[in-house]
């Protein structure tokens, strides 16, 4: 085959032709988030700040504040921030279960062995 770009009259290549000649560009793979990566995530988007409207005041809280609110006071999609909560709340208890399980260092620096 030539290096020539073969095409039928309508514009299609020919049977065997690639439009593509230097092939698809080479892509590294998207890492896989574990359970700790996502609940770390979650964790941070319930501390980000936002801001909301009490009582005719703007006032800086943060997500998790914001949704307790939604629940609270009735408007907007209470079943979002009734999930959201449940979110943060499963994400809490992965850390802190992490932290129990994870082997503290003794202050003496003696290890175990």
């Amino acid at each position: 085959m030539s290096d020539e770009i073969r095409r039928t009259r309508a514009g299609q290549f020919v049977k065997g032709q690639s439009g593509n000649t230097e092939g698809a560009r080479s892509r590294r793979p998207k890492r896989l988030l574990t359970l700790t990566d996502i609940n770390r995530t979650i964790l941070e988007v319930a501390g980000s700040e936002t801001k909301l409207s009490i009582e005719n005041r703007l006032q800086t809280i943060s997500m998790l504040e914001r949704n307790a609110w939604v629940l609270a006071s009735g408007k907007g999609n209470r079943l979002a921030a009734r999930d959201f909560l449940d979110l943060a709340s499963r994400a809490g208890f992965h850390f802190e279960r992490l932290e129990r399980l994870t082997p503290k260092p003794r202050p003496d620096g003696d290890s175990d062995q």
